[in-house]
């Protein structure tokens, strides 16, 4: 292990980017988020780097970078399912939620915040804080493409998916985002 990757040295990446993030000062927590994947990479961590990835694609979705962030919120999931961190895969799948929304997919947007809230319930565990500001977009553009009682059917629906069936789902809105960049040149 690095000698720099202590417990005092990893966590304020976490929680400095978290802060500011929750802030709404994104520069910042870009800057930790990404300060700290380079150090976790370094150091082999895959559980550090996909909760930092994770963050710094929530960063991402809130600026408007969909493809990026959808890049970032899919390798965040498959990696994190393959090594069955549940908290990181309900983030995953909340800003996965609002890139469907965002690339016209309301439906799939609605079904997956389903899918995440049920996750979350089901684990016992609230979401991270590092997730209200995306909750706050997810809802408000949903409800923009959505009639409420549409949306409430969805969100149901969704939380009735199986996680494969979430993720598959998810990966869908993933490739969606990462292509809308190709869509935009």
């Amino acid at each position: 292990a690095l000698p720099f990757l202590t417990f005092g040295g990893v966590v304020p990446f976490f929680h400095i980017g978290d802060l500011a993030l929750v802030q709404g000062q994104f520069a910042q927590a870009a800057t930790e988020y990404e300060e700290g994947i380079v150090l976790f990479k370094a150091a082999g961590s895959e559980s550090g780097l996909r909760d930092l990835q994770a963050g710094l694609a929530a960063v991402r979705y809130l600026t408007g970078d969909f493809p990026e962030a959808a890049a970032l919120y899919g390798e965040s999931l498959q990696q994190s399912h393959a090594m069955a961190f549940w908290p990181l895969v309900v983030s995953s799948l909340l800003g996965l939620a609002g890139i469907a929304i965002e690339v016209g997919d309301p439906a799939r947007g609605a079904r997956l915040l389903g899918a995440a809230e049920g996750i979350a319930s089901s684990l016992g565990s609230p979401m991270y804080t590092r997730e209200d500001p995306v909750m706050d977009r997810v809802l408000a553009t949903v409800r923009l493409a959505l009639d409420e009682q549409r949306f409430a059917d969805l969100r149901e629906a969704g939380r009735a998916l199986s996680i494969e069936a979430a993720i598959g789902e998810a990966l869908t809105a993933a490739e969606a985002g990462r292509s809308s960049l190709i869509a935009a040149d």
